[in-house]
């Protein structure tokens, strides 16, 4: 037996501004991810695998979302400083 769970982002979705079309693909995007990691492990493969696989798979719904894991210019400030 196992369990897989993911984290599709904080404040990446603000109920106001976000349609009903738009919280379905979000829905399926994360539905997808979660196949994706579920198909290893039922398949026995390993737990880095399986994680892998979902954060592919992540990373490909939020880029195809425009909303991929990069910085914004509002937080220009968090990145880190090069020397």
């Amino acid at each position: 037996m196992f369990t897989i769970a993911i984290h599709g982002g904080a404040g990446s979705l603000h109920r106001h501004s976000t349609t009903q079309e738009q919280e379905e693909d979000y829905k399926k995007g994360l539905a997808k991810a979660l196949e994706a990691g579920y198909v290893v492990l039922a398949r026995g493969g390993s737990a880095i695998e399986a994680v892998e696989k979902s954060v592919m798979a992540l990373k490909i719904f939020h880029y195809s979302m425009r909303a991929g894991a990069l910085f914004s210019p509002q937080k220009a400030s968090t990145r880190p400083t090069q020397r």
